[in-house]
């Protein structure tokens, strides 16, 4: 819906207030007031008469049945996303402790080998 270029005006407004799950009686008056506008205004918007605002055609659209599901698609895949994100960190993360296990072993194997206390400036802790 943010992506899409022509998502505005009044027949898209009317597409997203016929879908709306409130009874027919009560829509108007139930709409008008959760956009803090008047009921002619409303009306005005919906019949064409004035162009309504793109930000009251998205808050409509958003409280549609297709509005929702689209918002739902998009919370659901960010949070798969984030999920796959934190199971690529934490696989590499993994990684890295096998690696600190691994040198720590071969430092307590060298420390116990040597005949005296090796120093921390030893040769033997030189990687290069």
């Amino acid at each position: 819906m943010f992506f899409a270029v022509n998502v505005y005006g009044s027949a898209r407004l009317s597409d997203a207030y016929d879908t709306l799950p409130i009874p027919a009686d009560k829509k108007l008056r139930t709409v008008a007031k959760f956009l803090g506008i008047s009921e002619r205004t409303l009306s005005n918007y919906l019949t064409g008469k004035s162009d309504p605002p793109r930000a009251l055609v998205y808050a409509i659209w958003h409280e549609s049945p297709m509005g929702r599901a689209v918002t739902s698609q998009h919370s659901e895949h960010g949070a798969l996303l984030q999920r796959l994100l934190a199971q690529s960190l934490q696989q590499s993360l993994d990684a890295k402790d096998k690696i600190i296990s691994a040198l720590s072993e071969e430092l307590a194997q060298a420390k116990m080998a040597a005949p005296r206390p090796m120093p921390m400036n030893d040769p033997v802790f030189s990687y290069r």
